[in-house]
């Protein structure tokens, strides 16, 4: 499988690549499942300072309205300014920007420290005998 890769827009070039794994597949499909439509915009913001690449196992299918689309890589554009887009090519490579609603922050923690397991919050609460503390 092909690496996830971060491209830092004002470096120019690609300035991370970590390696791609079924964690990262699974929040990338949850991005498709979220989108809500295609972006307004023709073209990302210029303040992007980064852009995730996450290609995909297999294809994977994105509803736009009445329409699916088989995609195999998925471009996160993380702007300053805006919301978070997805940039996605068609089999003729045809591309859409699209919206969505996905919590990006376990991708972002993982590609932090792509080899650190997922944080467990519930052991860091603390627990009293008898009484609840919103955890039990």
């Amino acid at each position: 499988m092909k690496p996830v890769q971060v491209f830092d827009v004002k470096a120019g070039k690609v300035v991370r690549t970590v390696p791609n794994d079924e964690e990262f597949q699974a929040m990338a499909r949850e991005w498709l499942r979220s989108v809500t439509g295609l972006s307004p915009r023709l073209r990302p913001s210029e303040d992007c300072g980064f852009v995730y690449r996450v290609p995909l196992a297999g294809t994977a299918a994105v509803r736009i309205g009445g329409t699916a689309i088989a995609v195999r890589d998925i471009f996160l554009f993380q702007c300053e300014r805006e919301r978070p887009l997805l940039l996605v090519f068609d089999p003729d490579n045809r591309p859409y920007l699209l919206q969505f609603e996905a919590d990006l922050r376990p991708f972002l923690r993982k590609l932090a420290a792509p080899e650190a397991p997922p944080p467990d919050d519930r052991k860091d609460r603390p627990r009293f005998r008898g009484i609840p503390t919103g955890t039990d």
